[in-house]
């Protein structure tokens, strides 16, 4: 998935509209801000009608261009607190998540989320 900025066009529940039924997913790559807050808003913590999770498959989430502390709602929740709650949702539903693959990993390791993280590999991608 890769959205550089906010359009009219794209929005949470076009994401979840046309990417949740792919039961299959193991690898999801996501580039950009906005792409990335829409997938785990949309997708990560997404239960489907019949009490599934979105992508109960998905092992290796990629993050590109995506800073941990950067937010895109009037909410002010950032990328990483969103994606440290992703991660507890998938661990209680049996989706853990088992390789996180990011171009700023390291900087992850000094947030206030890096705990979450624990579990999940976690390298960074060239």
């Amino acid at each position: 998935l890769c959205q550089s900025e906010m359009t009219s066009s794209a929005s949470i529940l076009m994401y979840r509209d046309c990417f949740a039924p792919w039961t299959l997913i193991e690898r999801l790559r996501i580039t950009g801000l906005v792409a990335a807050h829409f997938a785990v808003d949309a997708l990560l913590t997404h239960f489907m009608s019949d009490g599934q999770l979105a992508f109960p498959h998905l092992r290796v989430l990629e993050v590109a261009n995506v800073e941990w502390g950067d937010t895109i709602d009037l909410r002010g929740d950032s990328f990483g607190a969103k994606l440290s709650h992703a991660l507890q949702v998938r661990r209680r539903a049996g989706a853990r998540l088992e390789t996180l693959l990011a171009t700023n990993a390291k900087a992850l390791e000094a947030s206030p989320w890096w705990e979450e993280f624990q579990d999940v590999n976690c390298k960074c991608m060239g």
